[in-house]
């Protein structure tokens, strides 16, 4: 099974995303030496990932000359939802990420915000390849890419690690012979932690820009990490 950039896919050529594995990361504001850590096991596997940025750093710069690596962006609109301390619109906060990456034509937003309007913003801007939709491997078992208007593209994911520690979803569960789309989304702090709960993950918050206390930290048993370890060691070793 190969693995792709989710560029690569299209809804309308079945073999474009049929038995192959988009693995793809929300960043979330992750410490360089959170990501490097992510990128230096996957591309030492050789294999294609597509990275949701928030911000840019000098890591965020290494991963975009990466060829095995597409690069979209990860906008936040929760302060418009939740908080009065936010001084963009929509397309402000869209805006500022796309002048970091002008060359992302993907989007997910973080907590998958997602709305009627939002997607005739991304359309907008040219972001025609939205990736907001989980739909989990276990309750939709033959997922597919699809065609909204303006040209839009919806690509649901099957996986998410966070959500899979509130459902018990494991991923080594995940049939790679079965047809349909295969999209993984991962987060770097949780595949660096070995996250095994969230209760875990929110005793670490303090230390998330300390990576040595955060090394110390990372958890010894089966969690995120040991998961998708073992599914990519399955499928590629």
């Amino acid at each position: 099974m190969k693995t792709k950039l989710i560029k690569d896919l299209d809804p309308n050529i079945k073999s474009s995303w049929n038995d192959s594995l988009f693995i793809t990361f929300d960043i979330d504001w992750a410490h360089d030496s959170v990501i490097d850590y992510c990128h230096d096991y996957f591309s030492k596997r050789n294999l294609k990932t597509t990275w949701y940025t928030t911000h840019f750093s000098s890591k965020v710069q290494e991963l975009s000359c990466d060829s095995n690596i597409e690069i979209g962006i990860h906008p936040n609109f929760n302060d418009l939802l939740y908080s009065d301390k936010t001084v963009l619109d929509s397309v402000g906060i869209i805006n500022d990420l796309l002048d970091l990456f002008p060359e992302s034509s993907t989007v997910r937003s973080h907590s998958l915000t997602m709305s009627e309007r939002l997607l005739e913003t991304f359309a907008s801007l040219k972001l025609f390849r939205i990736s907001n939709l989980f739909l989990p491997f276990d309750r939709f078992s033959k997922a597919s890419p699809f065609n909204l208007w303006h040209d839009t593209v919806m690509i649901p994911h099957c996986y998410q690690d966070n959500i899979s520690l509130k459902m018990s979803h494991d991923l080594v569960e995940l049939d790679t012979n079965t047809s349909g789309l295969k999209v993984l989304l991962i987060h770097p702090i949780h595949f660096f932690l070995n996250t095994p709960s969230l209760e875990y993950y929110e005793s670490c918050r303090p230390y998330f820009k300390d990576p040595k206390k955060l090394k110390e930290k990372r958890f010894k048993g089966n969690g995120i990490f040991s998961r998708v370890d073992l599914f990519l060691k399955y499928l590629y070793e």
